[in-house]
């Protein structure tokens, strides 16, 4: 029998707008940034992008801030 596939997603940083990067969450479950980059926290899930997209959109409403993937 054969195993099945997984797919497996390499490491991302994601970085807003700011050029900040995300280390993590704060006790009140906000997104935590830093201009450090050593301090980024990688990721390997493609869902907590969209999670984080919707943590920005609630902490900031229609401002624009962005937040992208980056592969370092």
């Amino acid at each position: 029998m054969r195993a099945p596939q997984v797919d497996t997603i390499p490491e991302f940083f994601v970085v807003n707008s700011l050029g900040e990067i995300y280390v993590g969450l704060f006790d009140g479950g906000c997104a935590k940034w830093s201009s450090d980059w050593s301090e980024g926290k990688p990721l390997n899930n493609i869902n907590q992008l969209s999670t984080i997209k919707k943590m920005m959109k609630m902490e900031y409403g229609e401002f624009d801030i962005k937040v992208e993937l980056v592969y370092l």
